[in-house]
């Protein structure tokens, strides 16, 4: 008995002072946020120094953004160059479209954003993320890695006119060319500008049904070039299909994000196979890839949509290979979104010093509580999700909307 009043005695010293200890939540932010520059291509100063320290080990580097936004894409850039300078990376997976990707991969629109704005004239809806700026990562991706496929575009089909243009020559029958050819007129009617994205895959109600016929017709064997097509269109249909339904009112979104992580998966498994098995070095060292996605890929664990992430899978896969993944969630306001979009990043931003800066999310997770003092049930779940679910915030607090000179699209 007297052992427990003598614990009584020794805590109702030691509270007084535990609560006069307590950390300042403004003092850990600053202490873990790194401030950095982005100029001419290059990363400088301490937050470029603390992300190659952090990513020593990474196999994985997952850059997640807010699409459409200036400074995100050339950022992305300028790591991906520190990334494959220091630490070999020589992959790129990106958001897009394979056949888009494809395409810019040839000559002469490889390396020359110029060239592939050109080309998506003819093809409007064939890169989903088309601005200058992310038209000029691509660029210099491809520019900067050696090799024929530098760059793995593992999104669902973007447009449908350039598939049927290319399965027409495969057909096997007369009927499943006519079969086809029905299809790309319509593909061209609904879809003659950027400004109609997605009106055929996903404003079109037959359209699934339509493509499931033709893939039937086509009886394309498993692995070749029509199959690969075939299957492309019928998924996005398909994935397009939920999303329409679910703005009618009927409860099958989660499906269309469950569907659509899959299929990202399913893209980066078959490269990243093939490379394991070609790219090699004699010592067994893996591909090492930086991504390039919406935010929502990139989160580890469950993501905002209710999908097990692409980054989970990549995390695991990593630490399979005996490696580590490392994920990035880009802030930038002042273009697309502003501060008042991230309320459960207010705290961290309120600390934050002037100018671009990198938090180092991982050295915060212990304090999460702290940190999250004062913030609504649904901005505290938000904050803890974000802070767990990326290794890395990259604040940028005056950024501005991507332009679209290259292409003459207009600005979403």
């Amino acid at each position: 008995m007297r052992y427990l009043f003598a614990l009584a005695a020794c805590l109702s010293v030691a509270t007084p002072d535990a609560r006069a200890a307590t950390p300042d939540a403004a003092r850990i932010v600053a202490k873990n946020a790194y401030p950095f520059a982005l100029g001419n291509g290059t990363l400088s100063g301490p937050g470029a120094d603390f992300l190659m320290r952090a990513t020593a080990g990474a196999q994985f580097v997952l850059a997640g953004e807010n699409h459409d936004d200036h400074d995100t894409p050339l950022f992305d850039l300028a790591l991906l160059d520190q990334l494959h300078k220091l630490h070999g990376f020589d992959q790129v997976v990106v958001e897009q479209d394979p056949l888009g990707i494809e395409a810019i991969l040839q000559p002469p629109l490889r390396g020359d954003p110029a060239q592939i704005g050109k080309f998506l004239h003819q093809y409007p809806t064939l890169l989903g993320f088309a601005s200058d700026e992310d038209l000029e990562f691509l660029a210099g991706a491809t520019a900067m890695i050696a090799g024929p496929e530098p760059i793995w575009g593992i999104e669902q089909a973007q447009s449908p006119v350039r598939y049927l243009e290319l399965l027409a020559p495969l057909a096997p029958t007369q009927a499943a060319r006519g079969m086809d050819e029905v299809l790309l007129a319509r593909a061209r009617k609904l879809e003659p500008s950027r400004a109609d994205f997605t009106r055929f895959l996903e404003g079109d109600a037959s359209a699934l049904d339509r493509l499931r016929a033709l893939q039937a017709a086509y009886h394309a064997p498993a692995g070749s070039r029509a199959d690969i097509l075939l299957t492309g269109l019928v998924k996005s249909a398909e994935i397009y299909s939920y999303y329409r339904r679910a703005k009618e009112g009927e409860p099958v979104g989660l499906y269309n994000n469950t569907l659509r992580e899959a299929w990202l998966k399913d893209g980066f498994i078959a490269h990243y196979r093939r490379a394991a098995a070609t790219g090699g070095t004699p010592e067994g060292v893996f591909p090492k890839a930086f991504f390039k996605f919406g935010a929502n890929h990139v989160i580890r664990g469950l993501n905002f949509t209710g999908a097990y992430s692409l980054s989970t899978f990549a995390h695991e896969l990593a630490i399979y290979d005996g490696a580590e993944a490392y994920g990035i969630e880009i802030v930038a306001v002042g273009g697309v979104t502003e501060a008042a979009d991230f309320p459960w990043l207010k705290g961290l931003i309120a600390a934050l010093p002037p100018g671009p800066v990198v938090i180092d999310t991982q050295s915060l997770r212990a304090q999460w509580k702290l940190l999250a003092d004062g913030l609504s049930a649904e901005d505290r779940d938000m904050f803890r999700m974000q802070l767990f679910g990326f290794e890395a915030i990259v604040y940028f607090p005056d950024s501005r909307k991507a332009s679209f000179r290259l292409t003459g699209f207009s600005s979403p």
